[in-house]
């Protein structure tokens, strides 16, 4: 491979700005490659050695920020596809704003926020209230239905798909774990 700032073409090499579409092409494909490269051995590493309490906190990290970055999909922000999921699979009960800020544990103002973006867009609408408050309950709209067929998470729960039941079950518990740990006043229990 050529070095930074220039190109190959017929043995000779010709400087390129570095800001050029080649340059960018080249420094994406070196960057794939280091990536393949430290992917391969990190699979190596987790088939071979023990594998400890900081290395599986290490792959939940790059999992959030994978996921974090995948989230901006369908001009979308990561907390509005977490509000459409909730929508989708939550009670019709607990179809609302309120239960959705409870649910993720975040303020109701930044989730009321959300819902309102949301039914801007056109992937949710309200449907009236629920009992004797003002909480509004909410559906997905058929433009919301089909959004959610390109949710970024799919790719996730495809992968896990090969899982046996028991290895499921054990991911689910160390995944409830991870996030209980991180819910402010809750510490995960020695067991």
């Amino acid at each position: 491979m050529s070095s930074a700032g220039s190109w190959r073409f017929s043995g000779k090499i010709a400087p390129t700005p570095a800001h050029s579409g080649l340059h960018q092409i080249e420094h994406s494909c070196a960057s794939a490659i280091r990536r393949s490269v430290i992917q391969r051995r990190w699979r190596e590493f987790l088939e071979t050695d023990p594998v400890t309490t900081a290395d599986l906190a290490g792959l939940l990290e790059q999992i959030a920020r994978r996921l974090h970055s995948q989230g901006y999909a369908s001009q979308l922000f990561p907390a509005q596809w977490a509000a459409l999921r909730y929508v989708q699979s939550a009670p019709p009960h607990l179809r609302t704003a309120i239960d959705l800020a409870r649910f993720q544990g975040l303020a109701s103002g930044a989730v009321a926020r959300t819902v309102r973006t949301l039914i801007t867009k056109g992937y949710l609408a309200k449907l009236g209230t629920i009992g004797r408050g003002r909480a509004e309950q909410l559906e997905l709209t058929d433009r919301g239905v089909v959004l959610l067929k390109k949710d970024p998470l799919q790719s996730i729960a495809l992968a896990l798909e090969p899982l046996s039941a028991k290895e499921r079950q054990i991911l689910a518990k160390g995944l409830d774990i991870a996030i209980r740990s991180t819910m402010a006043g809750d510490r995960p229990d020695a067991s």
